[in-house]
């Protein structure tokens, strides 16, 4: 019996060491503790988010607010936030803030852009809590304008049956950051691009989606701005945000695919095939144009010659019908077209490759 006694009390003394307290638990909490951040020329004003005020700073909890915020800053040197003329810290307590709900920061630089962060702590006699939130905004510039974002223009700029070329203009002031574009359809690689501090007041960023399928929607074109810059909170938390912004004016959709056709025809394409080979032939001429003006000048002054040519043969001879066809062309539909690829053939290979 008395063994049965001494079994029990190991027992009892391995659960009491082992288990842990739950008053020495810390529970992280997934709350949003920022509702907005109102920009101002040379601070901010952080607007708390009600619920989080109301469940998670009551003075019966013994709460305490820790504000970080970090200077993105556009400088080549490298870059730490652990640097004390770029990263704030202050302690709040909820009698401060209870009332009003509002963060005021000061004594900022107008037109950055820094991160801010909002951290608490509080107490109850089951456990301790805490969360974090943190999000990316820019103070005012002397003129009083606002922006959520460090982009200044992008457009689409050529959209092909397999491709499509975009470019992006970037404002001052820009901070080390990785750019990652996708389209939000999906199915095609997103494009990751790392761009540093740039002293330029505008900066230009061209790239291009390949082999997408024809004739296909893939929605638009969207970009995940991530700072490249060591972040972490007053508690030594590594701070993870970005900024996500996507084209809202225009969609991806691709256009038809031509197809390459026997001796008739160049090509064609299931639907407005004409227009479709006249922004091609023209699209090809251009990129010729920029490698070799002259062999772009020579190509329409031959094309316009034999034109003449053809046109006055014909009047000689009082052409009757299409099946009478010159030795040098076929008289068909789009024969002009055929012809003078041909002959444009030498100064460019691939015409017929497409």
């Amino acid at each position: 019996m008395s063994d049965i006694f001494k079994w029990m009390f190991i027992v009892s003394l391995f659960h009491i060491i082992v288990t842990p307290s739950k008053l020495n638990q810390k529970i992280f909490v997934d709350v949003d503790t920022i509702d907005f951040l109102d920009p101002q020329k040379h601070g901010f004003l952080v607007i708390l988010n009600e619920y989080f005020v109301k469940n998670f700073l009551h003075e019966s909890q013994f709460p305490t607010l820790f504000v970080t915020w970090v200077h993105l800053y556009n400088s080549k040197q490298k870059h730490s936030s652990h640097n004390n003329q770029h990263r704030w810290t202050r302690i709040l307590y909820p009698e401060v803030i209870q009332e009003r709900k509002v963060v005021k920061l000061e004594n900022l630089k107008e037109k950055s852009w820094y991160i801010i962060c909002i951290e608490f702590e509080n107490m109850n006699r089951d456990n301790e809590t805490t969360g974090l939130t943190c999000r990316i905004s820019r103070t005012l510039d002397k003129f009083g304008t606002k922006t959520e974002t460090t982009i200044n223009r992008w457009s689409i700029d050529f959209l092909n049956h397999d491709f499509v070329n975009f470019s992006v203009e970037y404002q001052w002031p820009l901070f080390p950051m990785k750019n990652t574009f996708y389209l939000t359809a999906g199915g095609v690689e997103a494009k990751t691009f790392l761009i540093e501090s740039q002293n330029r007041e505008k900066f230009r960023l061209r790239s291009k989606f390949e082999y997408l399928e024809s004739n296909t929607d893939y929605g638009k074109i969207c970009v995940l701005q991530e700072p490249t810059i060591d972040v972490f909170s007053m508690l030594g938390r590594t701070v993870k945000t970005n900024l996500h912004i996507c084209h809202e004016s225009e969609k991806v959709r691709t256009k038809s695919a031509p197809k390459r056709m026997g001796d008739g025809k160049f090509f064609e394409s299931d639907k407005d095939s004409t227009d479709d080979r006249k922004e091609y032939r023209m699209s090809k001429m251009r990129s010729y144009q920029k490698d070799d003006s002259q062999a772009f000048k020579r190509y329409f002054s031959e094309r316009k010659s034999q034109k003449n040519k053809f046109e006055r043969r014909c009047m000689d001879e009082k052409v009757e019908s299409q099946s009478a066809e010159p030795a040098f062309v076929d008289v068909t539909a789009n024969s002009f077209d055929v012809h003078f690829a041909r002959m444009f053939q030498h100064l460019a290979p691939d015409v017929h490759d497409r």
